[in-house]
């Protein structure tokens, strides 16, 4: 039923006022003799929930596919992570350590077999990948980016046999649920998700709250709690970048008492 696809087009809109406007009814239904006529079309395209007009001033969210910093993924998961997590990117600190969010985001694990290749660049870096997570068996480090549902299953093929995979040729593709939020950490190729999303921590993961004093903080009792980290996403992250210029200009004037 690709359930998943109702987020491509339901979503948290802009918060502040002015940034996104509704394209009147009127305009949609138009006639040849009316000044705002618009094409047909064209307003076949337009019609609710799809009748939002956004003047590209959109503030910037943190995104997803390109934060490539510990620092940064710690300040967007601040008050989400455990001690362990905030302190260190390593997979083994938690659920939701930098580690396995890059993991999900490569879409494929490490170790690899064969092990890395030696020498796969010549000259001096920086570059702009890293050499301890490459896998001949895959083109890209971002074989499991962050898009919409719609666009999950669209990837190239990639060559049959290939070493410690599957020898599928689709191995880039995804599910609806596998290219977004609710991506499923254990097989980001499966047809019918082990309920493992990588927003929400597992009934066995750290903390454990269930059985404490304060029942409100126990996420398996209250849905609210188990769902919140998930539910937060849209308004501080995405999969695109909105990317802004500022130019200042700075005079610096001297005046001379004598010769003024």
């Amino acid at each position: 039923m690709e359930f998943a696809r109702i987020f491509d087009f339901v979503h948290t809109l802009p918060r502040f006022r002015g940034e996104v406007g509704l394209i009147s009814p009127s305009r949609l239904r138009g006639t040849n003799g009316n000044p705002t006529y618009m094409p047909t079309a064209f307003s076949s395209l337009l019609p609710n929930p799809f009748s939002i007009n956004y003047d590209n001033h959109r503030q910037g969210t943190i995104n997803l596919n390109t934060i490539s910093k510990f620092p940064v993924w710690a300040g967007l998961m601040q008050g989400h992570l455990t001690n362990p997590e905030l302190v260190s990117p390593d997979a083994t600190a938690g659920a939701f350590a930098y580690d396995n969010f890059r993991q999900a985001r490569r879409g494929y694990a490490v170790p690899r077999n064969p092990p890395n290749p030696t020498n796969v660049t010549a000259g001096a870096g920086p570059y702009n990948y890293d050499p301890a997570h490459l896998n001949p068996a895959f083109p890209t480090e971002f074989g499991g980016a962050f898009r919409p549902g719609v666009h999950a299953d669209k990837a190239i093929q990639t060559r049959a046999n290939a070493a410690g995979q599957n020898g599928s040729q689709n191995q880039l593709r995804r599910t609806s649920v596998g290219g977004g939020l609710l991506r499923d950490t254990a097989n980001l190729t499966a047809s019918t998700p082990s309920q493992n999303p990588l927003f929400v921590r597992g009934a066995n993961q750290a903390p454990i709250t269930t059985g404490g004093n304060n029942p409100a903080l126990d996420r398996l009792r209250n849905p609210f709690m188990r769902h919140q980290t998930v539910m937060r996403m849209p308004n501080l992250a995405s999969d695109n970048s909105q990317v802004f210029l500022l130019r200042m200009t700075v005079g610096f004037f001297e005046v001379d008492a004598a010769t003024q």
